[in-house]
């Protein structure tokens, strides 16, 4: 179902632009600095009312109807992206250590990185242990029993708990649900 957004340039211009609900808004900022011959299409953003738009939305999730009118401006330096994420590891002694890393860094290199910043006293992505049996593991015990000889460290894989989900796969962290 295509619809048009109208997205005024300024100067009285106005580029008409075909969309579908799910298409996202900074490919309409794209299609419409490449019509226009803007270059550097990064530095723009869409604006509705006062307001910047989130150019990672989806046309549907951003609440636009069909035939909407939009700005494109100028994105002023503090509106950008952010470049850098703090992060925070709770520590098992209740602790906590924060760190600040890129927003293109990897989970692996984040526990990495904090291995680092405790100089050797935490092990977060070479650990170890001997398989004990619990309620909760009895039936990845049984298995790993079979796979290694009695009394042999087995490799522990960091788990990650988003939103208190249990995150296994790393497609599952990209849905939302």
């Amino acid at each position: 179902m295509a619809s048009n957004l109208t997205v005024f340039l300024g100067g009285g211009k106005k580029q008409l632009v075909k969309t579908t609900p799910t298409m996202i808004l900074r490919q309409v900022v794209n299609t419409v600095c490449e019509k226009q011959s803007y270059s550097e299409p990064e530095s723009y953003g869409l604006k509705s009312g006062k307001n910047f738009l989130d150019l990672s939305l989806s046309i549907r999730y951003a609440n636009i109807a069909p035939g909407a009118k939009l700005e494109l401006a100028r994105v002023p330096k503090d509106k950008s992206a952010p470049t850098h994420v703090d992060l925070a590891l709770q520590l098992e002694d209740g602790g906590r250590m924060v760190q600040s890393f890129a927003i293109t860094t990897t989970l692996w290199d984040v526990l990495l990185g904090f291995e680092r910043a405790s100089n050797g006293s935490l092990n977060l992505t070479r650990r170890t242990a001997v398989p004990q049996a619990t309620s909760k593991n009895i039936f990845s015990l049984q298995r790993i029993k079979k796979a290694v000889k009695p009394a042999a460290e087995v490799y522990l894989l960091p788990v990650v708990i988003l939103l208190d989900r249990e995150v296994k796969k790393r497609r599952d962290s990209s849905r939302a649900e």
